[in-house]
């Protein structure tokens, strides 16, 4: 059986990044029409609703008692893993293109890496090996595609990136850890978990929200385009691709699962392809089958090494 979980959550790994990677075309319409930031804040509430909604009609248990004891470590992954990672992001491409920032974006795994060998103590040989056989293909992708120059970028977005980078890359290792039983008590549930951090992440993004609004200009639209591409980040872009990541989190390694960051940039090439017609060439095919083979091999290895 946890093998077989181990299994499901690699495909789950799989299917969130694809999600995030269709996110780049909504993502397009939608920032054409609003700032960044206040859009992702509508995203985030959208996917909030949800699951309030669900919640109330599955009458969840919302561990109460943990959220307590384990307050701090929520909140820290709540700034870290949407907070943080949005706002510098975001940010950032007021300096630097969308290719370059899905480029530096491609270092997460390496942070996570990095980050979960400093708990263990140790450097695993085969996960280093596998983290950078995976940046390898993605950045093949990327420069293949893209034409990606980084030789020009601005320093304040490198920076910024990077960071956000890191955000993400620890929050993977954050994630792992609260979904685990600690101090006698259960972990949270993978619904909890997602709901409490996204909670916690938008009321962290409301006071740049609300610079952002002060400093701009352009005020939410009520174009039906808009909401419909929005509603789409937030329910399936948010929902669904963060309780799938979620939950490979908790059933799969962080440096296994980290792989799986790779895959948004061939998936939102991929898309483009099919709905422009665009030809893929076989840079692309190498490098995206060289990120899901080491993605199996390494979910192999680590099952064969715990049995």
């Amino acid at each position: 059986m946890k093998e077989r979980h181990g299994l499901l959550a690699v495909f789950a790994a799989i299917a969130a990044n694809a999600l995030w990677g269709s996110s780049f075309m909504a993502s397009k319409v939608v920032l054409a029409q609003c700032p960044p930031l206040t859009a992702t804040l509508i995203r985030f509430s959208i996917a909030i609703a949800l699951f309030a909604v669900v919640a109330a009609v599955r009458k969840a248990d919302f561990q109460i008692d943990s959220l307590k004891s384990r307050l701090a470590a929520l909140v820290g992954l709540g700034i870290l893993g949407y907070t943080g990672l949005y706002t510098l992001q975001m940010t950032a491409l007021k300096h630097i293109t969308s290719s370059q920032s899905a480029a530096i974006m491609l270092l997460a795994p390496v942070f996570t890496l990095i980050l979960e060998s400093v708990l263990k103590g140790a450097i695993k040989k085969r996960e280093a090996v596998t983290t950078a056989v995976g940046l390898v293909g993605a950045a093949a992708i990327l420069s293949e595609q893209y034409k990606v120059d980084l030789s020009g970028i601005a320093f304040r977005g490198l920076v910024l990136t990077i960071l956000a980078s890191a955000c993400l890359g620890v929050s993977v290792v954050q994630t792992k850890r609260l979904l685990a039983p600690s101090e006698g008590r259960a972990g949270f549930t993978v619904f909890n978990l997602t709901f409490y951090s996204l909670v916690i992440g938008v009321l962290g993004l409301l006071p740049f929200v609300v610079l952002e609004q002060v400093h701009g200009v352009r005020a939410v639209p009520l174009d039906l385009k808009f909401w419909l591409w929005l509603t789409y980040l937030g329910v399936v872009c948010s929902v669904a691709a963060f309780l799938m990541w979620n939950w490979a989190i908790k059933h799969v390694a962080p440096p296994v699962v980290a792989v799986a960051m790779y895959l948004k940039t061939p998936v939102a090439l991929g898309l483009g392809a099919a709905i422009l017609r665009e030809k893929l060439t076989p840079v692309f095919y190498a490098g995206t089958s060289l990120i899901l083979g080491t993605l199996f091999i390494n979910h192999l290895l680590q099952t064969r090494e715990a049995k």
